[in-house]
């Protein structure tokens, strides 16, 4: 998972950056005037928030609930990304290298699969515990 780890380290770098020039600079690559442009800069935080809980998740074992409530922020994270990179791939056209455009698709979808398989993993793994008290998770794991 050290490969899950790096991407998620280089997604948050790049949708923090990316968020915080879109609030100065507010220039952005398209040529035509899209409905989304006013919400980039807020997507992009929430994507920065989004791996970066993905991070914390993969970091630290919490109690199963809380585990629940940050897995269900991070699903509905990785839906929206399925949705974005679905669309690049029919709507935006192809060019090998350039990652803005159509090609991201054929990146991002195996990279979000690799993060909801992680996802679903560890929350099957975690169960809750008889007692609901506040264990970690792994605490009865040798």
């Amino acid at each position: 998972m050290l490969a899950a780890y790096l991407f998620l380290c280089i997604l948050v770098t790049n949708a923090f950056a990316m968020a915080i020039r879109t609030l100065i600079v507010q220039e952005l690559d398209y040529e035509e005037v899209y409905w989304f442009i006013p919400y980039f800069s807020p997507l992009h935080f929430y994507i920065a928030s989004v791996a970066g809980i993905h991070l914390w998740l993969l970091w630290r074992s919490r109690p199963w609930y809380v585990n629940c409530i940050a897995s269900a922020y991070v699903q509905i994270g990785l839906i929206g990304g399925y949705a974005i990179s679905i669309r690049r791939l029919m709507k935006e056209s192809f060019e090998p290298f350039d990652v803005t455009n159509g090609t991201s698709g054929i990146y991002k979808n195996p990279a979000f699969s690799v993060l909801n398989w992680d996802l679903i993993r560890r929350l099957k793994r975690a169960r809750r515990p008889a007692n609901y008290e506040m264990t970690p998770l792994l605490a009865d794991r040798k």
